[in-house]
């Protein structure tokens, strides 16, 4: 498994031929070379008494345009800070299908910033648990 960035020109004006808007993920985990999960941190306060424990809209849209844009992954995932009004800090907090490609999911989880040493194994357990879910690391 390894790290990689890269980034995607989704939009380019016609005349100009510049680009306008550019696809750039937070995180691009790859295992033997090929991108499989997307993690994309926001720094939001979310909560486990809205609906969607209050993940906006905008943000939803940005996951469908990386599971649309990146044909390898099978998971992007919106990673938020963990807070007290969070239930199940070490749980996948949402989870969604494409419609029409049950394989491609968004997931939301939380990681707990108090301390690097916990920081580091919700990530893993993070990894972990998609790993476990995605037919990619069978």
């Amino acid at each position: 498994m390894s790290f990689i960035h890269s980034k995607y020109k989704l939009l380019v004006n016609e005349k100009k031929n510049t680009e306008i808007f550019q696809l750039k993920p937070d995180i691009v985990i790859a295992k033997c070379g090929i991108e499989s999960i997307i993690i994309d941190t926001k720094w939001k306060s979310i909560s486990s008494l809205y609906n969607r424990h209050g993940v906006k809209r905008e943000d939803l849209y940005q996951m469908y345009a990386y599971l649309t844009r990146y044909p390898n992954v099978e998971t992007v995932v919106l990673l938020y800070p963990y807070n007290n009004r969070i239930y199940n800090p070490n749980e996948c907090l949402e989870s969604w299908v494409l419609e029409h490609d049950e394989n491609k999911k968004i997931k939301v989880y939380s990681v707990n910033l108090e301390n690097e040493k916990l920081t580091i194994k919700s990530l893993r357990n993070i990894i972990k648990d998609i790993n476990i879910n995605s037919k990619i690391y069978k």
